[in-house]
């Protein structure tokens, strides 16, 4: 859950101006999920426990999208063939976030064909989104550079 987690951080504290995630979703409830590898095999996700439930609650970038309201940008990639993290919610997050007033930069990038094994093991989409989040801000600064 690293890009879940790095989206809700830049939900959660404005010192982060940037955010890239590979095959991570910002909705927790993760409907359709499958297993790994067997895309016929969708996990129940049962009931949240308390802690989850807080986390959720608190933190999960598609109810809290006010939060992301800033000067901010956020790089998605998803995998088409990925069911089990699908891409759908990143599409649907930067959609709410593509209406009303301050908009953040919001890119879903596509990778036609990818599962989620593929997603987070292709060297070209891990170094293409690390070149994008070390890349020059709006700011004219690279992410590298603020403190």
């Amino acid at each position: 859950m690293g890009g879940d987690i790095a989206v809700a951080l830049a939900g959660i504290d404005p010192r982060v101006s940037r955010v890239a995630a590979v095959a991570a979703t910002p909705d927790w409830t993760r409907p359709g999920m499958t297993r790994i590898g067997r895309p016929d095999d969708v996990i129940d996700q049962g009931r949240a426990t308390t802690g989850g439930q807080w986390l959720r609650d608190h933190l999960e970038p598609l109810t809290h999208t006010d939060r992301y309201r800033r000067d901010l940008a956020i790089r998605l990639d998803v995998g088409a063939a990925d069911t089990h993290v699908p891409g759908e919610a990143a599409h649907r997050f930067a959609t709410m976030l593509s209406r009303g007033p301050r908009r953040p930069s919001i890119d879903v990038i596509d990778h036609p064909g990818s599962d989620h094994r593929q997603m987070c093991h292709d060297p070209q989409v891990l170094t293409a989104a690390l070149s994008w989040l070390v890349g020059p801000s709006r700011s004219g600064r690279t992410a590298a550079t603020r403190a």
